[in-house]
């Protein structure tokens, strides 16, 4: 039946009247044809007829909201509302005779369905306080049980029973990777060193042990010269307490959120620190931890969502047709994503496959937009064939400039994230070419991101200030970027060009002099000549300081951006290993936790830390390895001839 009418099925005795719902929605006693009957129903909003009077009155109402039919038996037949109670009684009463004897039926199956029966498998995962909230009060309302119900001990015993279950797979780990520069290759190494299990309140003194304690497993704590994380202040304050520097920056989150991976729910949002919580159950006395820098991805996320809402905030031109636009952009992927038929329509129309947002990767709704407006002359044949509501014209220019104003950022962090040819060196040219294409756009007639344009500007220079104005501050960045035969000079704005230079040779000239007084205080082996007949003064040998200067103008000269070349500047090639090591982003350790849910499934919850932490580590850096093998196989002739 297309519509939800109730059934009568009469018994031999025919004062006992079951109702069989043939529908999805259950219809009320009131309205199963003894007092009212349904004439008309959509969607649970019926019309029914009174059975009662003589002319057979029409009353509205729906399933689940009966007071019009009631007030009308109220006002009209008073009378008759003792039989409606009593009879609604008996429904009530034999409806769950109904269930309990299918219930019954269900929980003994024949020996067919024995045969192609499998156990039922619950899905573990965490739940929000609200979820719960809803779950419950549509158990209340939907079965028109008592409120007391949620008061007795045995219902509350049952669900926090039932919350200790779901929640037993949820553990927090802290995972940490090592990133080195191979001396006679130059290249970017890695490997994966811990996954530690995190239990308890994620303080800033529990950080610092933890990193120290992976430090010392490894006997690496005097070798760390750089540790990246994200923008957590209680990362920001471990380094502080106990780092050797911290950059001195307004740029901390500013909630008190360690991302630190939940891998029973790798999606979960992130957990509330409290820096006064268990700090006293540990000995940091002898605590040390290396320089620190924040996560530069993690930053440029930051402006990606949670500036960018700000933006639309602030903005309700732009932000009206924001919200309007991304609203059916949103039904377009929320469609693709729960119908392979829409997939199918998607791919008839637009000739590919349809790409939807991840929430956790900011990129991947800049990229499913690209997608979106590859082919912007179809969006509304799509829109008519998903039937959805279609694009106006306007709309579409808009989100044509969208991608034009993120793509910047959206290229920039796919470059930070970069593991194997990413430096330190890449982050300051990164940040100032977003700045000169951002003023670019500024500069243009922006119909409709105008707005957005010059608030990504602002938001650099609010949380990037110090880098695009080349402080003093970052004279570290400085170094790494200009020992970098790809960038050297080219990436300095021309007003600086002049001092960046005297900079770098000024601390070339230091790394010289001080590679030599590290040379004099070996004790010779040769013996001491006392004859002083002969004297020679010792303005006779080339000044380090022009030896320096000219390797550093020759390396400048140099027209090969590759990375070999540093092996004829030596000085050159001692600042580049020492400032390229680190790398401008956490994104590798987050990459980490992507093989972590692999291993830790909900079907091997009952695995231990320890052996969790051994099979991914395992895991990862056989990947690692693998990876390194096939890039150079891929890359060198020879490579495939030795393989």
């Amino acid at each position: 039946m297309s519509e939800s009418y109730p059934v009568k099925s009469v018994s031999e005795n025919e004062n006992q009247t079951d109702v069989c719902l043939a529908g999805s929605h259950a219809v009320p006693a009131i309205l199963d044809g003894k007092f009212f009957a349904i004439v008309k129903n959509e969607n649970g909003s019926v019309k029914a007829k009174c059975c009662l009077c003589s002319n057979e009155r029409i009353l509205s109402g729906s399933l689940n909201a009966t007071s019009n039919f009631l007030k009308h038996m109220r006002t009209v037949y008073k009378d008759c509302l003792e039989d409606y109670n009593n009879y609604s009684n008996e429904v009530a009463a034999s409806s769950s005779s109904v269930r309990e004897r299918k219930r019954k039926t269900v929980a003994a199956p024949s020996a067919v369905s024995l045969k192609h029966a499998r156990q039922q498998t619950i899905e573990l995962r965490g739940s929000s306080q609200a979820a719960a909230d809803q779950l419950i009060t549509k158990y209340i309302v939907m079965g028109m049980r008592p409120q007391t119900t949620v008061e007795e001990p045995e219902f509350k015993a049952l669900v926090t029973g039932l919350s200790d279950i779901w929640s037993s797979n949820r553990r927090s780990f802290l995972g940490v990777t090592a990133h080195w520069i191979n001396i006679s290759s130059l290249s970017r190494e890695s490997a994966a060193l811990a996954c530690r299990r995190f239990p308890g309140s994620h303080t800033y003194d529990r950080i610092a042990e933890l990193l120290n304690d992976v430090h010392e497993n490894f006997g690496i704590s005097n070798k760390v010269c750089l540790t990246v994380t994200d923008n957590g202040s209680n990362f920001v304050k471990a380094f502080e307490q106990f780092g050797v520097k911290i950059e001195k920056s307004d740029d901390i989150e500013e909630n008190d959120d360690i991302e630190f991976e939940d891998v029973g729910n790798i999606s979960a949002n992130p957990l509330s620190i409290h820096d006064d919580a268990d700090s006293h159950d540990y000995d940091i006395s002898h605590t040390s931890l290396p320089q620190h820098h924040r996560c530069s991805s993690h930053t440029l996320s930051l402006i990606a969502t949670t500036d960018l809402a700000d933006i639309v905030a602030d903005n309700h031109p732009y932000g009206r047709v924001h919200h309007t636009t991304f609203a059916k952009c949103t039904a377009i992927w929320n469609k693709c994503s729960r119908s392979p038929k829409s997939c199918e329509e998607y791919f008839d129309v637009m000739n590919s496959q349809p790409m939807c947002p991840c929430p956790t990767r900011w990129n991947s709704l800049y990229d499913s937009v690209c997608n979106l407006t590859k082919t912007s002359d179809k969006l509304k044949d799509l829109c008519i064939a998903l039937k959805v509501p279609v694009f106006k014209d306007y709309e579409i220019k808009f989100l044509l400039e969208f991608i034009e104003c993120m793509k910047p950022v959206a290229d920039s962090l796919d470059h930070l994230q970069g593991d194997k040819n990413c430096f330190m060196g890449h982050l300051l040219p990164t940040l100032l070419r977003i700045k000169d294409k951002l003023e670019d756009l500024c500069n243009r007639q922006l119909n409709y991101c105008a707005p957005l344009c010059k608030g990504l500007l602002q938001c650099i220079h609010k949380r990037f200030g110090c880098y695009v104005d080349l402080d003093a501050s970052v004279n570290e960045y400085i170094f790494a970027a200009v020992s970098h035969p790809f960038f050297k000079l080219r990436w300095v704005p021309v007003n600086n060009v002049q001092s960046v230079r005297n900079l770098f040779l000024a601390k070339a000239t230091q790394e010289a002099l001080s590679s030599i007084v590290h040379q004099n205080n070996v004790p010779a082996s040769a013996p001491v000549d006392n004859d002083n007949f002969f004297s020679f003064e010792s303005g006779h040998t080339p000044p380090t300081e022009i030896i320096s200067d000219m390797e550093i103008l020759q390396y400048f000269d140099d027209k090969s951006t590759s990375l070999e070349i540093l092996h004829k500047y030596p000085t050159v090639k001692k600042l580049f290993l020492k400032y390229n090591t680190g790398i401008p982003s956490s994104a590798p350790v987050e990459r980490l936790f992507s093989y972590a849910g692999m291993v830790l499934n909900k079907k091997r919850a009952c695995m231990t830390d320890e052996n969790f932490q051994r099979q991914l580590l395992l895991k990862a850096n056989h990947f690692a390895k693998c990876t390194a093998i096939w890039n150079k196989c891929s890359r060198s002739p020879k490579s495939c001839e030795e393989y």
